[in-house]
């Protein structure tokens, strides 16, 4: 059967190796082909066009593709469809797995302009305005693309969509490259290809490459030699007089060498937004002669890092007027209670006072969440209030039933309470959605804890567990055991009974459990029993020794290949696949915290030792005792809250920097490690029976580079 082409789009006939169909839909044409299989146009039952990404066949036993098809999946259905192909259908356990997606009549950038030659002006501005919102919108969702290039980009006549999450991670996903790049040469950003991890700037840098070659028609690093074009890359020879004048400075910030000095995405949003630039129209992309709008683009004032020389090489005179004119944007969009922050790190930037109510006896039942507004939003027992770092309570929101537990989710804050989860917005109070698990459609039981992906909350309701989307609808209820941890992918899973665990691992869209493996643990001491000579949360001096409830918890964590567990001093490293042990040790002392950095699990105790995930040998040791850790999310440091300092180490174990825990903490322990931006957050809790509230609890300190 022939098939014409469809919107310059080529389409290819079917060959022999070729399905006729895949499920219900009946294949009309390859549309291409990448390295990870085949992509075909498909025709639903009633007749509607979809494009089918299949698996490869020489891939099907690869467990790597198989969990990196899912990730593309899951991502795909996070992301707006405003801005990408919307998930129509898939099956992940099908042979092959496929992903079925709306059918975008259009051609991709990369095969529009190898044909007709450079967007105008005019389509230029309009392509910038377009793949600017939905960079921001994949950033919002709590991803990264990683490969944002002219081949991932249709022209669609609604304007341009992002396609291709077969690259895509979480900006808190923990896995470092350690030297192996990931992505398009010419589309990469400097920091990717020295072997780190991509994080949100990174698109951007990725954007700014895109439009070089939609407004010019040529790559921004040109050279056939693969080391010439990383060379030219890292160096930041780029060559930028043939970019509109409009959108020349604009792409010269987000082609800057250090990703700090590159608008985010949302900021281009809000530059081009108020550009005026029109909206797309049918055939927006195929003029090529029409003239741009009248536009002023007031970049965000940073700190650019290039040199004088470089920039006018790069951007123009009229560029550099442009970049360097009203410069206001940031001030007058940016939220006005946001610290400035210092560029030196480890600068304590604020410290206060939660006004959290500590409860004796129980040290979990209180929750204190800050952030970069110079707000801290504060939950336990019986409500939740937010205020500022001043002591100025901003709103309250009384809990019908006993707090469980909350966290940052969403751009939101979700709180749990016996019956059900409330989804609160930060700044006002505001219910966005309120949940009784014990009374909906999938009743449980009273909610005994709760779990957070990017795109879903888990809430163990002790018969059943219950997933819920951002909206606070029901997503599936299984009775999979208690949620551990999750990802948009996977969720993990845990049931004790004595000495006894059972560990599980569960499809995180659907409930489906993949495996589950029990094993014997030591039995919890009973709460009170004093801890071992030496405890990692007091030392000689400190004062009398006391019992820390985080010696005896369950936690787990995800990484690329395994998952990590620990039971009181119980530690295991399982198979991400099957659930089967790959190495346990049993820790000599107290545990107090776990964290994944990279390839490393990183166990907090006496010292913080760093152990390999594959084979369990130690990588590298610090002396700091009783850690709360975090890894902060571009996964290069590892923020340490240990007795009585907070110290930064990178990925070998080395400070950065390290501070005293100032005086006016008093006698307390840290509690919790966060992050905000380039924000480090560390809360405290008391060490006794205290009943009143802390007087500072909070800790406020500048990340800084990695």
């Amino acid at each position: 059967m022939s098939v014409e082409p469809f919107a310059e789009v080529a389409v290819k006939p079917l060959t022999v190796f070729d399905p006729p169909s895949i499920a219900s839909y009946r294949l009309l044409g390859v549309l291409g082909s990448g390295g990870m299989g085949r992509v075909y146009l498909g025709q639903s039952p009633s007749g509607r066009r979809v494009a089918i990404k299949v698996v490869r066949g020489d891939l099907l036993d690869d467990p790597a593709t198989r969990r990196r098809f899912a990730r593309e999946v899951a991502a795909a259905r996070t992301v707006s469809p405003l801005f990408t192909a919307a998930v129509v259908d898939a099956d992940l356990d099908a042979e092959p797995p496929w992903l079925a997606t709306t059918y975008i009549e259009g051609p991709s950038l990369e095969r529009w302009v190898e044909g007709h030659g450079p967007l105008a002006p005019s389509a230029g501005l309009t392509l910038a305005a377009g793949l600017a919102e939905a960079v921001a919108s994949i950033h919002h969702a709590g991803l990264i693309h990683r490969d944002i290039k002219p081949g991932n980009v249709l022209l669609g006549a609604a304007g341009p969509h992002i396609i291709d999450f077969g690259l895509v991670r979480g900006p808190r996903s923990t896995r470092v490259s350690l030297g192996r790049p990931v992505g398009t040469p010419s589309y990469m950003a400097p920091e990717c290809i020295h072997g780190e991890e991509a994080g949100p700037p990174a698109d951007v840098f990725s954007l700014g490459a895109t439009l070089v070659f939609a407004t010019t028609g040529r790559s921004l690093v040109e050279s056939e030699q693969l080391y010439a074009q990383i060379m030219q890359i890292i160096e930041g020879r780029f060559e930028l007089s043939g970019v509109p004048g409009e959108l020349r400075a604009l792409v010269a910030r987000c082609l800057s060498p250090q990703p700090r000095d590159r608008p985010t995405a949302a900021e281009l949003v809000g530059v081009l937004a108020a550009g005026g630039i029109p909206a797309p129209e049918p055939g927006w992309y195929e003029s090529a002669s029409a003239a741009p709008p009248e536009v002023k683009l007031d970049l965000p004032a940073r700190s650019v890092r290039l040199s004088r020389r470089r920039m006018l090489a790069a951007a123009g005179a009229a560029g550099l007027a442009t970049l360097g004119g009203a410069g206001t944007w940031l001030a007058t969009h940016r939220r006005t209670a946001r610290p400035v922050a210092s560029s030196r790190p480890g600068t304590v930037l604020w410290l206060a006072g939660s006004g959290a109510q500590p409860t004796a006896g129980d040290p979990a039942a209180t929750r204190i969440l800050p952030d970069t507004a110079r707000r801290i939003v504060a939950a336990g027992m019986t409500e939740v209030f937010a205020r500022t770092v001043a002591g100025r309570r901003l709103w309250t929101y009384r809990l019908p039933a006993r707090f469980v537990d909350a966290r940052a989710w969403a751009g939101a804050v979700v709180v749990a309470d016996r019956t059900g989860v409330t989804l609160l917005d930060a700044a006002s109070g505001r219910s966005r959605f309120a949940v009784d698990v014990t009374r909906s459609p999938a009743a449980a039981g009273p909610v005994q804890r709760l779990v957070s992906a990017v795109d879903r909350v888990f809430v163990d309701g002790a018969v059943a567990t219950v997933a819920l989307d951002d909206r606070g609808q029901t997503l599936w209820r299984r009775a999979v055991g208690s949620p551990l941890a999750a990802d948009p992918t996977w969720l993990l899973t845990h049931g004790r009974t004595g000495a006894s665990l059972a560990v599980g691992l569960s499809d995180a869209a659907t409930g489906e459990r993949r495996w589950i493996t029990r094993y014997g643990v030591s039995p919890r001491p009973p709460i009170g029993t004093p801890p071992v000579v030496g405890s990692p949360v007091f030392g000689p001096g400190d004062g009398p020794p006391v019992f820390d409830e985080a010696w005896n918890r369950v936690e787990a964590h995800l990484a690329a290949e395994f998952v990590a567990v620990r039971a009181g001093s119980d530690l295991r490293v399982l198979r991400l696949r099957d659930g089967g042990l790959v190495w346990r040790r049993v820790w000599p002392t107290p545990i107090a915290s776990l964290a994944v950095a990279g390839d490393l699990l990183l166990v907090g105790a006496d010292r913080v030792t760093a152990l390999t995930l594959d084979t369990g040998a130690e990588a590298w040791q610090s002396p700091l005792r009783g850690a709360r850790m975090a890894v902060s999310p571009d996964g290069h440091t590892t923020v340490v809250a240990a007795e009585r300092t907070v110290t930064a180490l990178d990925p070998v174990g080395t400070p950065r920097w390290q501070i005293d825990v100032p005086a006016a903490v008093g006698r307390a322990v840290p509690d919790r490690v966060s992050f905000d931006e380039g924000t480090a957050f560390v809360t405290f809790k008391p060490v006794d029976q205290q009943v009143t509230p802390l007087e500072v609890d909070v800790l406020a300190v500048t990340l800084g580079d990695a």
